[in-house]
């Protein structure tokens, strides 16, 4: 991500990732989301984060099929689903169509 222009900050834990929102939400222009992660799963940590700043951007990423994930979460705001492993390629497209919907 640094690598493609972002400022990247790395959360250990989705109760880091949230603790690190809520100090500054305007800080953040969208989130990576690992959907297995210690502590707080992905998901449950995207419905938290859009508590805290409603219509954020969120890319989950998974080593397993997207098993419906971004349509489900689709209603709370914008939603993109990768595949890992993944390249730099897939990533910025994906990015791109995060962004421009």
């Amino acid at each position: 991500l640094r690598s493609m222009g972002y400022d990247a900050v790395t959360a250990e834990t989705g109760e880091a990732a949230l603790a690190l929102l809520q100090a500054d939400p305007t800080r953040f222009d969208f989130v990576l989301l690992d959907i297995v992660m210690p502590g707080l799963d992905g998901v449950e940590t995207l419905q938290r984060l859009r508590a805290i700043k409603p219509g954020i951007h969120v890319l989950l990423m998974s080593g397993h099929t997207e098993r419906g994930y971004s349509y489900e979460l689709a209603a709370s705001g914008p939603v993109a689903f990768i595949t890992k492993p993944f390249n730099r390629a897939a990533l910025e497209t994906t990015l791109r169509e995060l962004f421009t919907g």
